[in-house]
C-alpha cells in the first residue's frame, strides 16, 4: 500500500467524502484528488494536518502500527493509559476505592468515568483527564504528589514527551484482553522523516 492510498483509507475510516476531507484538511477538493490519486506528492504540512486530526505519522508514513494515534472513545484510552502505566484493573480498582466490575464497565465504554473518578486517576496516576475524555493533550500530566509506575510510587515523574530518533515502530498485539508490543524495524529515511515532522509539531505546540 502506497501513501496516497494510506490517505484513501483514512478517508474511508472517517466516513468522508473527498470534498469533506478536504474542508478538514484545509485544501481545494481538486488539490486532495491529486494527492490521493498518487499524482500530487503529499507535502508535509498536510501530513502535521493529518497528525492534528489523530492519525498515526508512523502509520501514515511507514504502513505499520495503528492507523489513529488517539483512541476513538473514552473506554479505549483509559485502557491505554492503564497499559503505559504497567497496572492490572484490579490494582486500579482498589486504587479508586471502586469495584472490578464498576472499573471494566468504564474500560468497555459502557458507563462514562465521573468527574471524582478521572481526579483520583490524574492525583494516582498522572493520567490527564482532559485527555481521557475528549483525547486532546498528553496521555499523562504533571502534578504535585507522585504516580505508581511499575509498581513504585514515584514522586513527580517526568512525562514531557522526547522524541528520539529510533528505527523501529511499536506494533501492538491483541490476545484475548492483553496486549503485547513488538519492535518492528522500519527503513531509516522513513523513520528520519516522522521524527523531523515530529519536532516541527513540538515547536508548533509550543507557540
Amino acid at each position: 500500500m502506497e501513501i496516497y492510498d494510506r490517505l484513501e483509507s483514512v478517508r474511508s475510516v472517517l466516513k468522508l467524502s473527498q470534498q469533506e476531507f478536504a474542508v478538514k484538511l484545509e485544501i481545494s477538493q481538486s488539490v486532495y484528488a491529486r494527492y490521493e490519486n498518487g499524482s500530487r506528492k503529499i507535502p508535509d504540512d498536510i501530513k502535521i494536518k493529518l497528525y492534528q486530526i489523530g492519525v498515526s505519522l508512523d502509520w501514515f508514513i511507514t504502513g505499520q502500527g495503528s492507523m489513529f494515534r488517539i483512541p476513538q472513545n473514552i473506554g479505549t484510552r483509559l485502557k491505554e493509559s492503564r497499559l503505559e502505566c504497567n497496572q492490572d484493573p484490579n490494582t486500579v480498582a482498589v486504587l479508586l476505592g471502586i469495584s472490578i466490575e464498576e472499573y471494566l464497565q468504564y474500560e468497555k465504554n459502557e458507563i462514562e468515568p465521573p468527574v471524582i473518578i478521572l481526579e483520583k486517576l490524574e492525583k494516582i496516576f498522572n493520567m490527564s483527564s482532559t485527555y481521557i475524555r475528549s483525547g486532546h493533550g498528553n496521555m499523562f500530566t504533571n502534578i504535585t504528589g507522585g504516580a505508581i509506575i511499575n509498581g513504585s510510587l514515584v514522586s513527580n515523574p517526568e512525562t514531557t514527551p522526547e522524541y528520539k530518533r529510533q528505527y523501529k515502530i511499536p506494533h501492538i498485539i491483541k490476545t484475548d484482553d492483553t496486549f503485547t508490543a513488538e519492535m518492528i524495524p522500519s527503513e531509516k529515511s522513513l523513520m528520519d522523516e516522522i521524527y523531523d515532522l515530529k519536532k516541527r509539531l513540538e515547536k508548533l505546540e509550543k507557540k
